[in-house]
């Protein structure tokens, strides 16, 4: 007999799970269910997102195309990876992947693109289904996911039509300062490594030179015309002009072109048949009106790299195809190879350098399908006479082109990727109803943390996932009419039941917009919306949300009926007062249990706010129905009550285990040892059994951590330490910080004499780019070595009784002076408490947007003063603050109506505000667009405000192209001003509106009403933003944003940018007063967040194109969104 087999308690009643229900469960599929409630109810609201609602038909057809779509192509019992924000897209998607048979797999927009891509390459799915605003990802992961065969745009028609963010590389000013600052060709290039920092060797670019010229040594003739595109400092100019008859160099950056003309004028190269351009790659179109652009050979050397996407690149072979002659040659030199990424990271390459655009070859050896006139695609490698970093991660391509050849479909490669257009869901809008699961099928796969460094997924069954949502409908009293509020991102199961169960209980499903936790947004929207049903996931996410609410007597949460809580034990300390207010109606708080592997609640408890009064923790409760909670020792017996063992869940939830890692699912996922025929999974979590059957947990048996929900092993964390430059060994431990949050700390002993180990910023940066945010340490300590136990095991114990340094400042910086303080006094009312420096960032320790508007509050309480919103976003650093209020000393001396809200050059670009009144909405937009400097004016209370802002506008201009833009009412006050200024005989060049109408001589809502909108728009401040001041502005604004109307015509065109809010276009109505004509184009997002963080990476590079007054003024009709 072993010891383990021996027990020091009596045997336990045989029933091992006491507080277990069976209920039968209907031998049917959720989506059934849901289709039945579409059938019964079509008109009832299904799903509510910013500026639309859906309808139970909508989402009943729309999931019924995808999953005839689906099925058509034989995708059935297999994954299907979605990549959406919440959204009804999402919501229709999941259903109509379930319809289909198939198996749901999402990936979280947010994630870092490699975390992404090792999600899909496990699952090995073929289609990947997503949202127009990750076009630019889904495409990348097309290319470089070996098993994805198709990617589907689900709420666009084109596939390409999506801006792709706008990189660094391809911003003017970076090469001209690269080129000013240069000492030679070399370093004039931008020619560093991204593994060591240091200026590529002579060598190294002479061969870079050799390699190009050998390749298009015989493609070369006294007679030939080339164009190359992006020509840097000249190398690749100096090693081909001297051989062709003429050469055009082209590049973005004009500083860069003059360098590389005295470059070419120092190795003699004739001048006659040398000529430059300054020219971006996607203003190549200009030369095709020019005479003799016929080009022979088109050389993109070492520049591809520097394109947003796979979309830009496309886009810009599109045009040098047309410049090309009949026939001719495009080579493609030192192109990053997408198949060796990884490897480059691993080699200790920086994270500006990976974000370059890596191609796959697979993506060049299928564009003859796109481009017939490309005749044959060669791949190479780069020559060197030795092996370095371009060799081993880079590779060129020859584009051989003959216009005017026609291929048989048969002589093209084979079509290996797909990228399809909404319009790919039509012919099957009239397809039957399909329900193509079974009870027994794969519903979803989930990833969770892998102790080997990479995520793994967890599947669960259909018959797992109506269970739950069955539960989950009962528990809540879901039915017609209650709004269930999504805040989850899709990455947790969590979010699927509250889709589902919604859907099923024929509920609305109201979404909160993806982006940065604001959780003034998320109380405005759970007002405004009265949603009954919060399940948020952690309890952390809610309570500053609760906090807000305080400041009106917690009325905002008036309309919240059940609050289910998970992933973390909650504090019913930081809800009492809410729970003892006259306005909670809340009639259930219920703290919920269970792991992935189970589909997502195995047990739950719920209390009245009158049961919590002293209660300082929580159980889980008892078993959901269908569910069972066993208690167990190392033996696998069966604990008494009091007992503390291994919470271990059996019945209908378990979960079918990690597709491909069988070992794993064999070590969890066991025979049920109090049930035949059933199974059992072992969670790892510590838990005792109380008398009246409530579970308490204690704690985990392994290295598996949670973080503000995310569930994690340490172990996963550990391995992509230990691949980090300089590192050869590490350790991770979750330990709580200052304010009692989890935080995570990395201890790394360096190899060697540690010299190569980068510091934390760097450190964080390089896992940024594999882990998500929350399994990212927030100190990295070095050891001389990780200490040990006797058995040369890592000594946990000994770790966490190490006590880290403090934090460093990013610079040896002086003790704060008295301002400094005091600034620091200020943000703490608004951050909460925690060490501060003065060098810290306000936005890297965690304030945003909204947060700047409490914290001028907070400043005016300090000092009774505050620079302008602009000044605290453009200087944010504790010194940058005390430097302000210091060279500020008198607030009110002189009334400030504007400000540029950059340092950077550029014509200006006049900005009008929505109707909060404040020119700082536009602070995040003038960071993305370089080159144009954005003069933001607030709304002024006075009547000769037109003269005055046309005042600021002429003198600000000084002469030059005048750009208005105007943001919802701002478009008013942009049109006004326009008429002034050409009344006064200044031109106008452009007038750029998002989400504008006219008000022109129409009549609008009553002032009551019009008050009651924009009051609404001001609550997005919170509490702390709604001073007398705010208010009052807003009031006068509203106030003559219905009095003011001026029918008067203006010559300048005007552009429209409407987001997905605008359900007409107001493009007929401002053609009234507009004699130089009026173009739209769609953004992403809605009307509060068309400008806001998380849709600018799509909108900046739009809005950019129409607002800088050297650019023609182009903009496309937009889309429509699906009915």
């Amino acid at each position: 007999m072993k010891l383990s087999d021996l027990t020091l308690f009596d045997a336990p009643p045989q029933e091992a799970d006491a507080g277990h229900a069976d209920v039968p469960i209907p031998d049917t599929t959720i989506d059934r269910l849901i289709a039945g409630r579409a059938r019964s109810a079509p008109d009832a609201v299904a799903v509510i997102e910013p500026g639309r609602r859906y309808s139970y038909r909508e989402l009943d057809a729309e999931s019924n195309r995808i999953a005839a779509f689906l099925l058509d192509r034989r995708i059935a019992n297999a994954p299907v990876a979605v990549l959406a924000e919440r959204s009804f897209a999402l919501a229709a998607a999941l259903l109509g992947i379930l319809r289909a048979g198939a198996v749901y797999a999402p990936v979280n927009p947010a994630f870092p693109l490699r975390r992404q891509q090792a999600m899909l390459r496990r699952t090995a799915a073929t289609v990947l289904l997503y949202g127009n605003g990750h076009a630019h990802a889904a495409q990348t992961h097309l290319w470089e996911c070996p098993d994805l065969a198709m990617a589907l745009c689900l709420d666009h028609d084109d596939p390409d039509g999506a801006a792709e963010p706008e990189k660094p590389r391809m911003v003017e000013g970076l090469w001209d300062h690269v080129a000013a600052t240069a000492s030679d060709a070399v370093s004039g290039g931008g020619w560093r490594s991204a593994i060591t920092g240091e200026r590529f060797p002579d060598w190294v670019m002479r061969d870079y030179a050799d390699n190009v010229r050998v390749k298009l040594a015989r493609h070369l003739t006294p007679a030939s015309s080339v164009l190359e595109v992006g020509c840097g400092s000249g190398l690749t100019m100096a090693a081909l002009a001297g051989r062709a008859g003429s050469y055009l160099a082209t590049d973005l950056s004009g500083t860069m072109i003059g360098t590389a003309g005295a470059h070419a004028r120092a190795r003699g190269l004739d001048s006659d048949r040398l000529s430059f351009r300054r020219l971006a790659a996607h203003d190549l179109g200009a030369l095709k009106a020019e005479a003799g652009t016929g080009f022979d050979v088109v050389v993109l050397n070492s520049v591809v790299q520097s394109f947003s996407g796979y979309g830009y690149l496309r886009r810009v072979l599109a045009t040098v195809l047309e410049l090309c002659a009949d026939e001719a040659v495009i080579f493609l030199g030192h192109l990053w190879d997408a198949g060796k990424r990884d490897a480059y990271a691993d080699a200790g390459a920086s994270p500006e350098s990976l974000d370059a655009l890596f191609v796959s070859p697979d993506f060049l050896r299928q564009l003859p399908r796109e481009f017939p006139a490309i005749a044959a695609v060669e791949i190479t490698p780069m020559t060197a006479r030795a092996r370095n970093e371009l060799t081993d991660f880079g590779f060129d391509c020859v584009l051989r082109i003959r216009s005017g050849a026609k291929r048989a479909a048969d002589g093209l490669p084979p079509a290996t990727r797909l990228r399809l257009g909404r319009g790919a869901l039509a012919p099957f809008a009239d397809a039957p109803p399909l329900h193509a699961g079974r009870p027994e099928d794969t519903a979803y796969l989930i990833f969770t943390s892998g102790s080997s460094g990479t995520p793994k997924p967890a599947a669960n069954t259909g018959q797992a996932l109506l269970n739950l949502c069955l539960w989950f409908a009962e528990f809540c009293d879901l039915g017609p009419g209650e709004r269930v509020y999504q805040v989850i991102a899709c990455s947790f199961d969590a979010s699927i039941k509250n889709y589902l169960a919604t859907f099923a209980a024929g509920a609305t499903a109201v979404l909160l917009p993806e982006g940065p936790y604001d959780p003034a947004r998320m109380l405005d929207i759970l007002q405004r919306e009265r949603v009954g049903v919060l399940n948020p996931g952690v309890p952390s996410q809610i309570h500053p949300m609760i906090d807000l609410a305080a400041a009106d007597g917690y009325r905002a949460l008036a309309s919240l009926r059940v609050l289910a809580l998970g992933g973390e034990a909650p504090d019913p300390g930081r809800l009492r007062d809410w729970l003892r207010s006259p306005t909670c109606r809340l009639e259930k708080l219920a703290n919920i249990y269970g792991p992935t592997e189970c589909a997502d609640i195995t047990a739950a408890g719920s209390w009245r706010p009158d049961e919590l009064a002293d209660r300082k923790t929580l159980p889980i409760g008892r078993p959901i129905r269908n569910a069972r909670c066993y208690i167990l020792d190392s033996g696998g017996r069966a604990l008494p009550d009091g007992a503390v063992g291994e919470l271990c869940i059996g019945g209908a939830g378990v979960g079918t285990g990690y597709p491909g890692d069988e070992a794993l699912t064999a070590e969890r996922f066991q025979p049920d040892p109090f049930r035949p025929d059933g199974r059992m999974y072992r969670t790892g979590d510590l838990a005792w059994r109380r008398e009246d059957g409530q579970i308490v947990l204690t704690g985990r048996q392994d290295d598996e951590v949670k973080i503000r929900g995310h569930r994690m092993t340490l172990g996963e964390i550990e391995a992509h330490l230990r691949t980090l430059p300089g590192v050869e060994d590490a350790a991770a431990l979750c330990r709580a910080g200052e304010d009692g949050e989890p935080r995570l700390v990395a201890f790394l002993a360096a190899d060697g004499a540690g010299g190569g180990v980068p510091d934390e910023d760097r450190l964080a940066a390089l896992l940024a780019d594999r882990l998500p945010a929350a399994m990212v340490p927030g100190r990295f300590v070095r050891l001389a070595a990780l200490p040990r136990n006797a058995h040369g095991k890592l000594d946990r114990a000994a770790l966490a009784a190490l006590r880290p340094p403090p934090a460093p400042s990013p610079v040896d910086a002086p003790a704060a002076g008295t301002v400094e303080r005091r600034v620091m006094r200020a943000w703490s009312h608004v951050l909460g408490d925690r060490p501060l420096a003065p060098d810290d960032d306000f936005f890297r320790v965690g304030g945003h947007s909204l947060a700047v508007v409490m914290l001028q509050n907070a400043l005016v309480r300090e000092f009774g003063h505050a620079p302008p919103l602009a000044d605290l976003h453009r200087d944010c650093t504790v010194r940058g603050h005390a430097r302000l209020i210091a060279t500020r000393p008198d607030a009110a001396a002189g009334e400030e109506i504007g400000r540029f809200l950059t340092r950077d050059e550029g014509p200006p670009v006049f900005c009008f505000p929505p109707i909060i009144g404040l020119g700082w909405v536009f602070a995040a937009l003038a960071e993305r667009l370089d080159g144009l400097r954005l003069f933001a004016f607030d709304f002024v209370a006075r009547p000769d405000r037109i003269a005055r802002y046309a005042d600021a506008v002429a003198d600000a201009a000084a002469g030059g192209p005048v750009v208005l833009c105007g943001y919802s009412a701002g478009g008013n006050l942009a049109h006004r001003v326009a008429v002034e200024l050409e009344r006064r005989e200044i031109g106008v060049d452009r007038i750029v509106l998002i989400d504008s109408e006219p008000r022109l001589g129409k009549d609008g809502p009553s002032e009551a009403e019009a008050l009651a909108f924009a009051r609404r728009s001001l609550s997005l401040l919170g509490p702390q933003g709604q001073t007398a001041e705010a208010v009052a502005r807003l009031e006068a604004y509203t106030q003559a944003h219905r009095r003011d109307r001026d029918d008067s015509p203006v010559s300048a065109p005007f552009a429209l940018v409407l987001s997905r809010s605008m359900r007409a276009d107001p493009s007929d109505a401002w053609r009234s007063v507009c004699r130089g004509g009026v173009t739209s184009a769609q953004a992403a997002g809605h009307h509060d967040d068309v400008i806001g963080q998380d849709n600018l990476g799509t909108n900046a590079p739009l809005l950019r194109r129409l607002l800088d007054p050297r650019l023609p003024l182009v903009a496309s009709p937009p889309t429509q969104e699906p009915a």
